[in-house]
């Protein structure tokens, strides 16, 4: 079933770059209005999505932004909160405070504050899905990344699930995914080419997720299809987690 999202307004965090970018053109191409968030537009801006620069850790600067898109729109129907930051794996003791912040910001406190934002207008118009991109490292454990990385993906999955218990009352659908490793520039940057390789020799799917497998996810659970699912947390990690 292809969607229609024509007269619907999207917010799409990290949305010049991998999977951020993969939602927004997505929705973009199938009617959306979306506006894309990034901390800078060097990446990829999809055709018919307009960013704005915005660094998601700053609870003043999302206020603004989130009020000049309400401003020109009047509502916000779809927040997807697909920016964050991965970090190398190493001991716990070595992460320092600013790093630590740093990741926290941007993988929590970046989409409580759009949240925060967005949540009384769909409260108000009895209608609204959010959808907060997680990880694999936040259900289980980060085989690439460390630990801070781990504990704020996490805690992203705890705010998904308050939140959505606070919103359901008024309709408003708040849910996850935790997606594996994923074909993108953050993971080339961060992870050598040879445990790539081995990781996806060892997923029972035999390969690394696309950001066109993420964008499938996240359109579903802003379809009308998913109408019955809130505070869920899906996995899409080729079978490298079975829960």
């Amino acid at each position: 079933m292809i969607e229609n999202f024509e007269g619907k307004v999207a917010v799409v965090t990290g949305a010049s770059g991998g999977m951020g970018s993969a939602v927004a053109a997505r929705l973009a191409g199938l009617g959306a209005t979306v506006h894309g968030v990034d901390v800078s537009t060097e990446g990829t801006s999809p055709d018919g999505v307009t960013t704005a620069v915005c660094d998601i850790t700053d609870p003043g600067a999302v206020r603004h932004t989130a009020a000049e898109i309400l401003g020109a729109e009047g509502r916000v129907d779809f927040l997807v909160n697909a920016a964050g930051l991965v970090s190398t794996t190493r001991p716990v003791e070595t992460i320092g405070d600013d790093e630590w912040s740093r990741l926290m910001g941007v993988n929590v406190d970046g989409a409580f504050y759009w949240m925060r934002e967005v949540l009384p207008g769909m409260k108000e118009r009895r209608s609204g899905k959010i959808v907060n991109v997680s990880s694999r490292a936040g259900r289980t454990l980060a085989n690439f990344a460390g630990a801070h990385y781990s504990a704020s993906k996490a805690a992203l999955l705890g705010l998904t699930r308050q939140v959505a218990l606070e919103a359901a009352p008024d309709n408003v659908h708040v849910n996850a995914i935790a997606p594996g490793l994923v074909e993108t520039p953050m993971l080339s940057g961060s992870v050598d080419e040879s445990r790539v390789e081995a990781a996806r020799q060892a997923t029972p799917l035999r390969r690394i997720g696309t950001t066109g497998d993420i964008a499938e996810l996240v359109l579903f659970l802003l379809s009308p299809r998913s109408d019955y699912i809130t505070g869920a947390t899906v996995d899409i990690n080729g079978g490298d987690l079975i829960l």
